[in-house]
């Protein structure tokens, strides 16, 4: 808008200068004056024209980049049968008692009837309690069969 601004302006001033040399009395003013307003509208239009776009103007190309290529390996076809997949794994135990049995003790004395075995001390159970802790059991698990 500027640059039409600036144009008016310009052809108008050359305009008049052009015209002032040439100035008489009478007719030929009238006739100098319409050239001149003329010219002004018909630079008017012009710069309008060439100011505003047009209704059939396409929109600027806009270019496409297609994504890069991805390059993988082709999906694995083998067949892993079923099978028993064994791992160590870390389980809690948790705290019990174990009893263990003491048998009773037996010992030969002589007495008056000769040599016999009498019983010294009674069979027990010895109690042992013990705490909880981790233990590393291994498991097995049955795998089907699948591709891999």
């Amino acid at each position: 808008m500027k640059i039409a601004t600036s144009l008016l302006i310009g052809s108008t001033t050359i305009c008049l200068i052009i015209s002032h040399a040439n100035a008489y009395a009478g007719d030929k003013e009238w006739a100098t004056a319409g050239k001149i307003l003329t010219g002004v509208v018909g630079l008017g239009i012009i710069s309008n024209l060439a100011a505003r776009p047009s209704p059939h103007r396409y929109s600027p190309r806009r270019h496409y980049r297609y994504p890069k290529p991805v390059y993988q390996p082709a999906p694995c076809t083998t067949w892993i049968p079923e099978h028993y997949e064994y791992r160590n794994e870390r389980v809690w135990i948790p705290e019990r008692v174990k009893e263990k049995w003491i048998p009773p003790k037996y010992e030969w004395v002589q007495t008056r009837y000769g040599w016999q075995q009498i019983c010294v001390r009674e069979g027990f159970f010895r109690r042992n309690i013990i705490s909880g802790h981790f233990e590393m059991l291994r498991a097995h698990a049955w795998i089907p069969g699948h591709w891999a």
